[in-house]
């Protein structure tokens, strides 16, 4: 096969593989990008093939996982390598890892785990104290967001603001909010604030400390997003526009609805077909989806629906393509007895990895005691996933550790109270509580925990020696005999990072 010309050439060293993403979305492109490797005269090239601006297959040097959007993430941190593209060619053959992927939800995620500083400067640097806002029809669920960078997206629907504002009121910390305001420059999702709408600025603390993003409304009138007279901004996107025919009002609250229910759907629910539907017609129900839902079918006057049309056909798209394929859909069906399979079930499992992932670097950073750099890691990681027990006692333990002296801070207390609500049993929950306590001077009470730590876990060492040495000092009070349990005591509740990495220590 002759190798056709290329239409677009370039080096990851300048343009990173995050922007390289971004054109051939904004391109619609279908083709093969070739990524060569970074040093001149290894062999192969990564390759990826497009259909429509999303990657579609990909046969990596070096593949990291069989799921085609993960595997790419290793792709956003490559800082050089020559890349071509060609256009309507498929020079990835069949043995590659295919799939679907929602381009802007993997921009996301690839921001999760880094960012080169080049980049983010290059985007965020030129903007200085411009205003921004989010620009009129943004749909910010394209970018599965979680639950605290989503906070972040309504401080930014709220009003006109500065990237140092967005920055600050990021609850993941500023780092977390340089990146996010930097995947929303990069895309288009914010943009610069004309000098006439920015005199009805409503600052970003007012949003804070109302504690929920307000909608302009009466004298604010002048901040609404121009194109749009008369109309507001809600906090999951446009409402519809004055002077709709009944048929689009009808048509937008449709779409709407439809792209809010297709969240928690798996892919038999979103065609509407049974488990046992044959291929056969699996692709007949599609045909006749696509025909109501195609992007291209919006009338002019709802153009502004087409972000939420297109991600809604993505899902539709990426449900034919696994259910008429017998070995995706095996795998696909599995997913879904298990309890997976939906949009928001995809998003929470990335949370927890992505949370785990995190945990596990600040573990290695607490062992060689670098309390400081861990800090910022557990605070990512609990954003992630606040509910296991784990995270939140390695939380406690940091910061007992980077305020060595005096009074600990309260919120380790606070992370220790939440994990023993979930886990009762878990020792080192009671071991940290106890150093707390003592360290507040409520040795009677640090003692007790210490007890309860090694009733817990008879192995931790901690807790036993810390009871002998109250032991001597007369402060053990003798504790009252209770019947024994058919449940061992030693046992510990784990939380669902111990499930998935193992824990760093064994109870008996």
């Amino acid at each position: 096969m002759t190798v056709p010309e290329p239409t677009i050439v370039g080096d990851l060293e300048r343009t990173p593989f995050f922007h390289v993403l971004l054109n051939l979305q904004a391109r619609g492109a279908s083709g093969t990008l070739a990524i060569w490797p970074e040093t001149e005269g290894e062999a192969g090239q990564d390759r990826i093939l497009f259909q429509g601006g999303a990657p579609i297959a990909a046969r990596l040097i070096a593949p990291e996982s069989p799921v085609l959007g993960r595997a790419l993430l290793a792709t956003f941190v490559r800082k050089a390598g020559p890349f071509a593209f060609y256009p309507e060619h498929d020079l990835v053959g069949e043995q590659a890892i295919r799939g679907s992927v929602e381009v802007c939800a993997l921009l996301a995620t690839s921001l999760r785990t880094g960012v080169r500083a080049d980049a983010l400067e290059a985007v965020l640097g030129p903007l200085g104290q411009t205003q921004l806002r989010v620009a009129l029809g943004t749909d910010f669920k394209k970018f599965a967001l979680l639950p605290k960078e989503a906070r972040l997206a309504e401080v930014a629907r709220a009003g006109p603001s500065k990237v140092s504002e967005l920055v600050e009121a990021c609850e993941l910390g500023p780092e977390i909010g340089r990146r996010l305001v930097y995947l929303w420059v990069a895309t288009k999702a914010l943009v610069p604030y004309t000098e006439a709408m920015a005199a009805a600025r409503r600052p970003v603390r007012e949003v804070i400390t109302s504690g929920t993003a307000q909608q302009n409304t009466g004298t604010d009138a002048a901040a609404r997003p121009s194109g749009a007279p008369g109309s507001r901004v809600s906090a999951d996107g446009e409402s519809p526009p004055p002077g709709l025919s009944a048929e689009a009002l009808a048509l937008f609250t449709e779409v709407k609805t439809r792209l809010k229910q297709i969240d928690a759907q798996n892919y038999f629910e979103m065609l509407a077909v049974p488990r046992d539907a044959s291929a056969e017609a699996i692709r007949a129900q599609f045909l006749t989806l696509a025909k109501r839902w195609h992007p291209d079918r919006l009338p002019p006057d709802l153009a502004m629906l087409r972000p939420e049309a297109e991600r809604l056909f993505h899902f539709l798209n990426a449900a034919h393509d696994t259910l008429t394929d017998d070995p995706k859909r095996a795998a696909y069906l599995k997913t879904v007895i298990d309890g997976g399979g939906t949009p928001a079930s995809d998003r929470q499992l990335a949370a927890v990895l992505n949370a785990a992932m995190e945990q596990q670097r600040a573990d290695v950073l607490m062992k060689r005691r670098d309390f400081a750099a861990a800090q910022p890691l557990l605070e990512h990681a609990l954003g992630l996933s606040e509910e296991d027990p784990d995270l939140r006692v390695s939380y406690a333990w940091c910061l007992l550790n980077v305020q060595p002296d005096g009074a600990p801070p309260p919120e380790v207390l606070t992370q220790l109270d939440r994990a023993l609500e979930g886990a009762p049993n878990h020792d080192r929950a009671h071991f940290y509580r106890g150093l707390a306590l003592r360290r507040l001077g409520r040795e009677a009470d640090a003692v007790a925990a210490f007890r309860r730590a090694a009733e817990a876990n008879p192995k931790n060492l901690d807790a036993a020696r810390e009871l002998r040495i109250a032991a001597m000092r007369g402060q053990l009070a003798p504790e009252p005999a209770k019947p024994k349990s058919p449940k061992t005591s030693a046992t510990k509740d784990e939380g669902l990072f111990s499930k998935l990495f193992g824990s760093s220590k064994k109870s008996g």
